[in-house]
């Protein structure tokens, strides 16, 4: 027997001056080698002093990955381009929502540009030392 993992507060049990994680989800070695992925949530005590437990079976589904800006993509020859027609797509802002809407917009189109020209960059180079390698 082993305790699950959990996620979100450290606490299970209070009376408002003590927090204490007395409440514990208890699986054996069966259940964690079938289910590898499950986590328990601590959640928000409604009405009660204990903080209920749920458990969360199957992946969620992920969230977007954060948008990095590689300095590779100033270099490419459509970047100022897709830049500018991004920012001019929309009308001039107003305000900070229509420059986080123009900046939306731009991040997107380099998403794209990245996707188009970078994506598996690391296949592509050992595609080519494999071509040289039979060339030599």
């Amino acid at each position: 027997m082993c305790e699950m993992r959990t996620v979100g507060k450290d606490y299970t049990w209070t009376n408002s001056h003590v927090f204490s994680r007395i409440d514990r989800t208890i699986v054996n070695a069966e259940w964690v080698i079938n289910m590898p992925q499950v986590d328990v949530v601590i959640m928000d005590p409604l009405f009660s002093d204990h903080s209920p437990l749920c458990v969360k079976l199957g992946e969620e589904p992920k969230a977007s990955k954060p948008f990095r800006f590689f300095s590779c993509l100033v270099e490419h020859k459509d970047f100022l381009p897709i830049v500018t027609e991004a920012w001019n797509k929309s009308s001039q802002p107003r305000n900070m929502a229509g420059v986080w809407r123009k900046l939306k917009d731009v991040r997107r189109e380099l998403k794209g540009l990245n996707t188009n020209e970078f994506q598996a960059v690391d296949l592509r180079v050992k595609n080519a030392r494999q071509k040289l390698q039979k060339v030599q």
